[in-house]
């Protein structure tokens, strides 16, 4: 990592003082920031956090990215997460919050990510790999298993529709439908891809309307790109 990009970057720590983290933030001021503190409560650092925010940084956070480093084995993540929310402060490009020490199948790795967490380290990942990472979120990375990330953005995406089908009255088949219109196809494709008849097709479109209240094709077309 380049001296130009350390200088930018202060690591908080949020765990207590122990040999572990002592040799943590050595390696991390060492090989990815200018300063590496330990803080054991993340309300004594809150104030200065909020102030840089804001725009009237304090001598405890000075200019450019800040990354908050949880120990969840002695933090909740969540809880971290809601004292940043009752401060009026949310994760940014510039406010990375990261946790370590994860258990390999911890298993909620979809719902941190849903708090704006950007980052997992995991107990048996090694000090190259903790850097490889922290580079990794200083680059607008998120460092997660590809495949959590996979499973969270469609996981994502199923509850979004499932939330848009209970508003609407949309069924799956009427959804399928909706999104071939979006991509361009005729009812004649659509009904060769969903294995139905071209009436068929225009009895779902006719619902369609009905339930998004459109007036025509390209008004669904609209909808769907936005919705689904």
């Amino acid at each position: 990592m380049g001296e130009s990009q350390r200088l930018c970057v202060t690591i908080f720590i949020v765990s207590s003082r122990s040999l572990y983290s002592e040799l943590l933030a050595h390696v991390l001021q060492e090989g990815a920031c200018e300063r590496c503190e330990i803080v054991s409560d993340l309300s004594t650092v809150m104030p200065s956090i909020t102030g840089k925010q804001k725009g009237t940084n304090g001598p405890a956070v000075p200019p450019g990215k800040t990354i908050l480093l949880v120990d969840c084995v002695e933090n909740d993540y969540s809880q971290i997460m809601n004292v940043l929310s009752d401060h009026d402060v949310e994760p940014s490009d510039d406010l990375i919050v990261a946790i370590y020490n994860v258990y390999a199948g911890w298993g909620t790795e979809e719902e941190a990510l849903q708090y704006g967490i950007k980052g997992f380290f995991y107990k048996q990942d090694s000090l190259k790999l903790f850097l490889k990472g922290i580079s990794a979120i200083l680059g607008k990375e998120i460092w997660v298993p590809r495949e959590i990330l996979i499973r969270s953005a469609l996981g994502g995406r199923r509850k979004k529709q499932s939330l848009i089908q209970e508003e609407t009255g949309l069924s799956m088949r009427e959804v399928d439908v909706l999104r071939l219109v979006a991509s361009g196809a005729t009812n004649e494709e659509i009904a060769q891809r969903l294995f139905i008849s071209s009436n068929t097709v225009k009895a779902h479109l006719y619902n369609i309307y009905k339930k998004i209240s459109a007036s025509s094709r390209l008004e669904a077309a609209s909808w769907a790109a936005k919705n689904l």
